[in-house]
């Protein structure tokens, strides 16, 4: 939205990593890769915990089901928009469940953090791809490419850049496809959502839009979530 600083906005990252440390140090599901990330880890209230658990949970569910569906020979892909510092992709390749390929996008500042943790941890590198395969990591601008794992970045609401990013890695159009968007759009001007969306119809004839966004801003846990954006200074239609 109009009155959102891009800063702001990159900040809903960290927050999200220290929600996400936080339930899976609580045994509220399997996460070992979080700790890598953080700086400052915090322990949340269990209301906190719960909604964070039931949003993990509901993508994990809608991934896996895309990943075990069909033919098990087919390759399938996962684009995460605004990914931040998630670590799906990690969790995904540890249960041997990962796509065929990974892509990960996001403003070049959080990406080029991302980067330097994963060049850094041998634990994170090793998922990449297997030795004999080129990875190539470039932390000037953010950026990794292997043979199932891309981060990119790039500022999602640049459609022409996004696409361009996107095909000079090689990808596959026509690949079933999942274009993962985790509490994003609700950060953006509604025209630019709309247009995100358009781009992914026209451009993946075997895709679906997986999206999860901020509601219910009046029950306890959206009270608890709105006191929280406001206190990262991120104002949107919903917590006027």
């Amino acid at each position: 939205l109009s009155c959102m600083e891009d800063e702001a906005v990159r900040a809903t990252g960290e927050d999200a990593l220290s929600t996400k440390h936080s339930a899976a140090q609580k045994g509220y599901f399997h996460d070992p890769f979080t700790g890598f990330f953080i700086r400052r880890p915090s322990r949340k209230p269990p209301i906190i915990n719960r909604g964070t658990y039931a949003r993990a949970a509901a993508i994990e569910e809608v991934l896996e089901a895309f990943l075990a569906a069909g033919d098990q020979a087919t390759r399938k892909q996962v684009i995460s928009l605004g990914a931040g510092l998630d670590t799906t992709f990690f969790r995904l390749k540890e249960a041997g469940k990962a796509p065929y390929c990974y892509y990960e996008v996001d403003f070049p500042q959080v990406t080029a953090r991302k980067t330097v943790v994963i060049a850094k941890q041998k634990v994170l590198y090793d998922m990449l791809g297997p030795e004999e395969f080129s990875i190539r990591i470039d932390q000037e601008k953010g950026e990794i490419h292997s043979p199932s794992y891309h981060l990119i970045g790039v500022d999602c609401r640049d459609i022409s850049a996004l696409d361009a990013a996107l095909h000079s890695t090689g990808i596959d159009t026509t690949l079933p496809t999942i274009l993962l968007s985790e509490c994003v759009l609700i950060y953006m001007e509604p025209h630019q959502a709309d247009e995100i969306i358009a781009w992914a119809s026209r451009s993946f004839p075997r895709a679906m839009f997986l999206t999860y966004e901020q509601i219910l801003p009046d029950d306890a846990f959206g009270k608890t979530m709105i006191a929280n954006l406001r206190v990262l200074s991120i104002l949107s239609s919903f917590c006027v």
